[in-house]
């Protein structure tokens, strides 16, 4: 017989030779702090030989994106440094086949921001490029080599994206260079873009004529497809600039004939483009008829070309005032850097023009913050001539033109009422502590030009739109200083409550 003991000690024997449950296994990774699911992440990472050097394949599909890089690293025979750059937790599919091992490691390290550099025998990984040209430069590179990839037809759109990160750059030659090459070639549609893109660029560098010529050759060539309605645009835009405005209307009117269009952008471009036409040809009106007609907001830079458009639709059609208006905003809100001094002294004037001084000295010194005041001198003096003023006298901001006929109000009241006249009917731009100002002083012109009633009741009427407290307790002084200037004590102490 069996002594129990004996049995008890067989039974744990058997225990410990039996193979641990699945359960089991999983409990005793999580103890020792290694996930399952990275241990059985399956990389196949190979190396072939071939004529044109060694070639690799990488197949895995989700698994850590850190243990993708140290296979890698491990199947090369390289040195893996800056592994605290390695993204912990993220996880990556790949499938490369018969690659360089420098394509396969830009994929794999550039799809999470990263770049790597190979010598002596070590794989070292580096962080992003945050600078705009390291970023260019590393974008031309990439382009290039799938330039010399072989494949026709991508090194053509590789030639194209070239092109324009040279524009992107500045560069306008360089793109001008590209695209004209492309051009040159049989590349179907790439060709006809690249001969569209070197159009444009000569657009942007001001040679006219050959632009409009590579626009005609466009123009006619066949397998052109959609480049031959935005070839006749390109030309209609060029002829304004070489002096032939009726030639651009002509070809705009076949374009809206024969080319039809739903695409906004390039109808919002028709129509800036006729704009521009009919200013030449001194139809301003038609033109302000075309911007208001037709939406051009989905044109590149719409706002700042209809603003200079209607400035100079106002300054054809006589309207000074409207069109100096209209070049100040166009300054200001639209007009590029090489654009402003031209559009300052536009507005500056067309407001001496329409005998607005004080408004011709606000341009001066709106174009002087902006420093585009170049050649204004003029236009500042004959302004501070007709209203008597010293140098040291001009009023530059608002404020100053509201302290200077505040100061002029009790010995030189004509010229006063001239300069709260014009800051009266401009107080809707101002806060209301200076509209309270202005108001007061423009009461004080009312009282003797319309009597003490006209003057109360424009300060009332004021008073009950004002919020700012201080404001409106301004205008309650005024009110009083007026009724006790007529002897009417007793209505200036209930004005002194705000009761007027």
């Amino acid at each position: 017989m069996t002594s129990p003991t004996s049995r008890l000690c067989a039974l744990l024997l058997c225990a410990w030779l039996a193979p641990a449950s699945p359960a089991q296994e999983h409990e005793q990774a999580s103890e020792q702090g290694e996930s399952p699911t990275r241990r059985t992440a399956m990389i196949a990472v190979s190396r072939q030989e071939t004529k044109d050097g060694p070639r690799w394949s990488v197949l895995c599909e989700d698994v850590p994106f850190d243990e993708l890089v140290r296979a890698l690293a491990k199947k090369s025979a390289l040195a893996l440094e800056s592994v605290e750059l390695l993204p912990y937790g993220t996880r990556i599919s790949v499938d490369l086949s018969r690659r360089p091992l420098e394509q396969i490691l830009e994929f794999v390290l550039g799809s999470q921001g990263l770049r790597f550099e190979l010598q002596r025998g070590s794989l070292r990984v580096l962080a992003p490029l945050d600078a705009p040209e390291d970023l260019l430069r590393l974008a031309q590179s990439a382009w290039q080599q799938v330039e010399a990839g072989g494949d026709e037809h991508a090194a053509a759109r590789a030639k194209l994206a070239r092109g324009n990160l040279c524009e992107v750059r500045g560069d306008l030659e360089g793109a001008y260079h590209l695209y004209a090459e492309l051009a040159e070639e049989d590349a179907g549609h790439e060709s006809a873009e690249a001969l569209y893109r070197a159009g444009r660029a000569l657009e942007r560098l001001g040679h006219w004529a050959e632009a409009a010529q590579h626009f005609r050759t466009l123009a006619a060539l066949d397998g052109a497809g959609t480049f031959h309605a935005r070839a006749r645009l390109e030309l209609a835009r060029v002829s304004i600039k070489l002096g032939d405005a009726p030639s651009a209307l002509h070809l705009l009117n076949f374009l809206d004939a024969n080319f039809l269009s739903s695409d906004p952008v390039e109808l919002a471009e028709r129509r800036l483009v006729r704009a521009t036409a009919l200013i030449v040809t001194n139809e301003c009106v038609e033109a302000l008829r075309t911007l208001e007609e037709g939406e051009v907001v989905s044109a590149p830079n719409a706002q700042a070309r209809s603003l200079e458009i209607r400035a100079q639709a106002f300054e054809g059609l006589g309207f000074d005032v409207e069109a100096a208006r209209a070049w100040l905003i166009f300054a200001r809100e639209g007009a590029a850097t090489d654009e402003r001094v031209r559009a300052f002294a536009k507005a500056a004037e067309l407001s001496l023009a329409a005998g607005d001084e004080l408004g011709t000295l606000f341009v001066c010194r709106e174009a002087a913050k902006a420093g585009a005041d170049e050649g204004l001198g003029s236009f500042a003096r004959q302004a501070r001539l007709r209203l008597g003023l010293d140098e040291d006298d001009v009023p530059g901001t608002i404020q100053e033109r509201v302290a200077l006929a505040e100061s002029l109000l009790a010995e030189q009241p004509r010229k006063a009422a001239e300069l709260f006249e014009g800051l009266y009917l401009a107080r809707g731009a101002l806060p209301e502590p200076d509209q309270a100002r202005v108001l007061a002083g423009w009461a004080h012109v009312l009282l003797d030009r319309a009597g003490l009633k006209a003057a109360i009741e424009l300060l009332a009427k004021a008073r009950a739109n004002f919020e700012d407290p201080l404001a409106a307790q301004a205008l309650d002084l005024a009110a009083a200083a007026l009724f006790e200037s007529e002897g009417r004590f007793d209505q200036a102490a209930e004005a002194y409550r705000g009761n007027y």
